[in-house]
């Protein structure tokens, strides 16, 4: 049996502190194999809330959608993940895209025509992952392409007691938004 091509490998990032590691996972695979990374995040307003709603991103500031809000806070962080792949000699680009992050994930696997899906977990269990459920799980379980995941280790920097408690993946923009909504 031949071995399939591995072009492209799609990464899905939450933008949390761990998310570095998994790009450099996928870099060093993505170096191996002569590949191309294609760095995605995926992001969804809260519900309820429409995309022309306008929030001040800070005080003084003129007012923006909650969509530009969010996207300048993924913009201003997708770059370092971008140079860790730059670093290893690897073709890389990024993708922000709207939508339910599972099946954003899966229709941009699609429509890339990328080949693996490298993606990091956070390895929550019990009561946790019921309330906030695992995207990996989900696309592991739906994907009609290889996926690969890379389990999130604690170090001593990290903000939160363990990564299964880990909300770094909120971006202070979403913060914002919800404080702001919350009044």
């Amino acid at each position: 049996m031949d071995a399939l091509p591995l072009e492209s490998i799609l990464v899905p990032t939450d933008l949390s502190d761990c998310a570095p590691g998994v790009v450099r996972h996928a870099a060093d695979l993505a170096a191996r194999l002569g590949a191309e990374l294609i760095v995605l995040h995926a992001w969804q307003l809260p519900t309820g809330l429409g995309g022309s709603v306008q929030v001040a991103p800070g005080p003084g500031e003129a007012p923006v959608t909650v969509a530009e809000h969010v996207r300048g806070g993924v913009e201003e962080k997708l770059p370092a993940l971008l140079r860790i792949a730059e670093a290893r000699g690897v073709p890389v680009r990024s993708l922000v895209v709207e939508g339910r992050p599972v099946d954003a994930i899966l229709k941009t696997a699609d429509s890339v025509d990328a080949h693996l899906i490298v993606m990091g977990t956070h390895g929550r269990r019990g009561l946790q992952r019921v309330l906030l459920g695992s995207v990996a799980e989900a696309v592991l379980r739906r994907a009609e392409i290889p996926v690969m995941t890379v389990r999130s280790r604690w170090h001593s920097g990290c903000e939160a007691r363990s990564c299964a408690t880990c909300t770094t993946h909120v971006l202070s923009e979403s913060r914002s938004v919800a404080a702001e909504l919350d009044g």
